[in-house]
C-alpha cells in the first residue's frame, strides 16, 4: 500500500470524511506524517529532516486550534499524493474539492431531500456519485459500496448506534472504496473536471456578491427594551459586557442609530419584538450594506423560528430541533469551518437548533460531523430542551450550526446563542470574535478561491505538462505554500486588538454556565466595571507580580498568589488558606481566602500584617489585592461582595 499510494488515498479520504468530533484527527495526522517520512527518506537525509520539521510545526499549529485541522490534514495528504504519486493527482483533486463550501452545501441540501433513515449517509453517497461522474469506472464496485453505505446507515438507524461511530464506519467504507479501486487511479483527467472548475467559479461569485464589509467601529447590539423574562439576565448591559471582552459596541433601540457597513448583533433572537426589528432592518434603505448576526434557540422556542424563517425566503431556516453535543457536553469541539482557521474547540455551542440550507446562495459556516438533533415532543412545549438520547425520529449526520444568506442584509444565523450570552462570553470571547470575522464571508471566499486555484494548477499540470517531471511535481506542491501564507495572513488580520479582555480576566477556568465562575457576577455589574476608571483583574488560578500595574490605572486584583510575592517594595509571604471567613468591616464574605504576612508600606483592609486577606498597596496608582479566588463566585454570588466591589470601582 505504501508503494502504490493506496495507504495515502485511504488516509486522505478518511481525513475528509471522518466526523470532526471523533477525536481521531491527531492519529490520522501522525499516520500521514509517518508515511511522508518513509517516502521522503528515499530522497535523502536533508529532505527527510526538512519534512520532519514541517510535520512537527504543522501538527502543533493544527492541534493548537489555529489552523483548521480537517483542512490541513486533507491538504497534507493531497500534497504527498501529487508529489510522490503524480498519476494519482485526480484523487488528490477530489480530496481538496471535498473541503469546499460548494461540496458541503450540496451535501447538506441532499440531506434535506432524503428520508430520515438515510440522512447520515448523504455526504458519503454524494461522494460516491461524484466519483462515478468524474471517473466513470467499475460500476459494479460502485453499486457494491453504495449498498454497503445504505445497509450500514439503515442498520445503525434501526439499532440507534452512536452517531459518531456510524460516521467513522461510513468514512472507513468510502476510504476503502477509493484505496482499493484501481480504476479510480486514472493518470489523466477528463473534461468533467472543467465542469467542477466552472461550478466552483460560479459558487465563488455567489459568495463574492453576498459578502459584506464590516466596519469594526460600527458594531451595534439590539436588545429589546424593558423586557422582563428569565432570559433577560443573559443580556443585561450587553454592550458593556462586549466592551469588557474587548469588542467595542454600543447598544441601540432603533434602526435610525445604524450606519452603513455595520454589524448588527441580535443575540436574543427569541425575544419579543425581534421579528419587527429584523423586518425593519431588511426594508431599511441601508439594509443591503448590513450584516446581521442572529442567535437562535432550540425547538422553535417561543415560536421564534416560525416568526423569523420567512425573512430568509426558504433558502435558510431554523429547525424545530435541539442539537446534542457528543456526551451532552457544553462544547461541540472541532467543527468544519468555512475558513483556513479553526473555529475555537472550546466554543460553548450547545443544545441549540440545527439549520437547513435549501439554496446554493446560502452558505454553511459551521458544520458538526456527526451529531444528532433531537426533534422534541410531538406537542410543542416551551420548556422542552431535549432528552439527549438518540431516537428513531431524530435527524442525524452532518448538522449545520451556523450559516449565512444574503437577502437585503447578509443574515448570519447561529442555531444556538449560548456563546453570545454575557456570562458565557466573558470567560471566552474568541468564539464571538471569530464569528464576526467569518460573518464577512471573506474567509469563505479565500478558502474557495484557494481550492479553485489548487484544482486549476493540478488540472493544468496533468493536461499540459509531464506529470512525472521534478519541476512539475514542485509546482503541484505550490498550493500548500499558498495555504501557509493565507493562514499567516488570516491570523494576523482576523483578530484585531482584543487584548482588553485581559484587563478583566487572566484565567477564568470555569465556563459561563458554571455558577462558580466569576463571570456570573461580573456580567451582572458589567456596566459599572466598564464605566469605571479603574481596572478589574480576576484570576481563578494564581496571579504574579508581573500581572500588577500593567494598565497604568488604579487596579483591583481578585485571586490567589504564590508565596514570595513582591511588588513596589511590598513582600507577601507565609500564606495559608481558610475555607470561609465573614468580615464585619467591610461587610464581605471570603469563600476560599488566603491569609498572608505583609511586609512594607501597605494598608491592611481585612486581617492584620501577619494574616492579611484584603490589601491595599500604596503605589501610584494604587493597587488592591483581594486574596480570594472565589470572591465573585458562588450560587448566587454573595451580594455583599458585589456591593464592596462596586464601592472600590466608584
Amino acid at each position: 500500500m505504501l508503494k502504490n499510494g493506496s495507504l495515502l488515498i485511504f488516509l486522505g479520504v478518511l481525513s475528509a470524511m471522518l466526523p470532526t468530533l471523533s477525536g481521531l484527527y491527531p492519529l490520522v495526522l501522525v499516520a500521514i506524517s509517518l508515511v511522508g517520512i518513509w517516502l521522503t527518506s528515499e530522497l535523502g537525509g536533508k529532505a527527510c529532516l526538512s519534512f520532519c520539521i514541517f510535520s512537527i510545526v504543522a501538527f502543533a499549529i493544527s492541534l493548537s486550534g489555529l489552523l483548521s485541522v480537517e483542512l490541513f490534514t486533507v491538504a497534507f495528504a493531497s500534497s504527498l499524493l501529487v508529489y510522490f504519486f503524480p498519476h494519482l493527482i485526480s484523487i488528490a483533486l477530489l480530496l481538496i474539492l471535498m473541503e469546499s463550501p460548494l461540496f458541503q452545501t450540496i451535501a447538506l441540501i441532499m440531506g434535506s431531500w432524503l428520508p430520515l433513515q438515510l440522512e447520515q449517509a448523504t455526504p458519503f453517497l454524494f461522494l460516491l456519485f461524484l466519483s462515478i461522474f468524474i471517473f466513470n469506472k467499475n460500476i459494479l464496485k460502485f453499486f457494491l459500496y453504495l449498498a454497503l453505505i445504505l445497509f450500514s446507515s439503515l442498520l445503525n438507524w434501526f439499532i440507534n448506534l452512536d452517531v459518531v461511530a456510524v460516521g467513522i464506519v461510513n468514512a472507513v467504507i468510502v476510504s476503502f472504496y477509493f484505496a482499493s479501486n484501481k480504476d479510480l487511479q486514472a493518470p489523466y483527467l477528463r473534461y468533467k473536471f472543467y465542469v467542477v472548475i466552472v461550478l466552483l467559479l460560479i459558487h465563488s461569485i455567489f459568495i463574492w456578491t453576498s459578502s459584506t464589509r464590516i466596519d469594526l467601529e460600527r458594531i451595534v447590539v439590539w436588545i429589546p427594551p424593558s423586557v422582563e423574562k428569565y432570559e433577560s439576565q443573559f443580556f443585561k448591559d450587553y454592550s458593556s459586557t462586549l466592551n469588557l471582552a474587548g469588542i467595542k459596541t454600543k447598544q441601540i433601540s432603533d434602526i435610525s442609530e445604524i450606519h452603513e457597513n455595520s454589524l448588527v448583533i441580535v443575540p436574543w433572537g427569541t425575544a419579543p419584538g425581534s421579528h419587527k426589528f429584523l423586518l425593519d432592518l431588511k426594508n431599511s434603505p441601508i439594509g443591503k450594506s448590513l450584516t446581521v448576526l442572529i442567535g437562535g434557540e432550540h425547538t422553535n422556542y417561543s415560536g421564534f423560528a416560525d416568526r423569523l424563517n420567512p425573512l430568509f425566503d426558504g433558502a435558510l431556516r431554523f429547525n424545530n430541533t435541539t442539537t446534542i453535543p457528543p456526551n451532552n457536553a457544553n462544547q461541540m469541539g472541532a467543527l468544519w469551518t468555512s475558513s483556513a482557521l479553526q473555529f475555537p474547540f472550546n466554543a460553548t455551542i450547545n443544545r441549540g437548533a440545527s439549520l437547513t440550507i435549501s439554496s446554493l446562495k446560502a452558505f454553511p459556516i459551521l458544520i458538526a460531523k456527526s451529531i444528532f438533533a433531537d426533534s422534541g415532543p410531538n406537542e410543542f412545549n416551551d420548556f422542552w430542551v431535549g432528552d439527549f438520547l438518540l431516537g428513531h425520529s431524530d435527524p442525524r449526520g452532518w448538522s449545520l450550526l451556523m450559516a449565512a444568506y444574503k437577502n437585503g442584509p447578509l443574515w448570519v444565523l447561529s442555531g444556538d446563542n449560548s456563546f453570545l450570552m454575557n456570562r458565557y462570553l466573558l470567560p471566552n470571547p474568541t468564539p464571538v470574535i471569530h464569528t464576526i470575522f467569518l460573518a464577512t464571508l471573506f474567509p469563505m471566499l479565500l478558502l474557495q478561491l484557494w481550492i479553485l486555484m489548487t484544482i486549476s494548477i493540478w488540472v493544468y499540470q496533468i493536461r499540459f505538462r509531464n506529470a512525472t517531471s521534478t519541476d512539475s511535481r514542485y509546482i503541484c506542491t505550490l498550493p500548500i505554500l499558498v495555504l501557509s501564507i493565507m493562514f499567516l495572513g488570516l491570523t494576523s488580520q482576523s483578530l484585531p486588538n482584543y487584548g482588553a479582555h485581559k484587563n478583566l480576566s487572566q484565567n477564568l477556568k470555569y465556563f459561563g454556565g458554571d455558577e462558580r465562575s466569576s463571570a456570573v457576577a461580573i456580567s451582572a455589574i458589567s456596566k459599572a466595571i466598564d464605566e469605571s476608571n479603574k481596572r478589574l483583574f480576576v484570576y481563578e488560578e494564581y496571579m504574579t507580580s508581573k500581572d500588577i500595574g500593567i494598565s497604568g490605572l488604579a487596579e483591583i486584583h481578585v485571586g490567589h498568589i504564590k508565596n514570595g510575592f513582591t511588588y513596589n517594595g511590598i513582600k507577601i509571604d507565609n500564606c495559608g488558606i481558610s475555607s470561609y471567613t465573614n468580615s464585619v468591616e467591610p461587610k464581605i464574605n471570603l469563600l476560599e481566602t488566603q491569609y498572608c504576612r505583609v511586609s512594607g508600606n501597605a494598608k491592611i483592609i481585612v486581617g492584620d500584617v501577619n494574616q492579611a486577606s484584603v490589601i491595599e498597596i500604596n503605589s501610584t496608582p494604587p493597587v488592591t489585592l483581594i486574596l480570594d479566588k472565589y470572591f465573585l463566585s458562588g450560587s448566587p454570588p454573595v451580594d455583599a461582595n458585589i456591593q464592596y466591589l462596586l464601592k472600590l470601582l466608584d
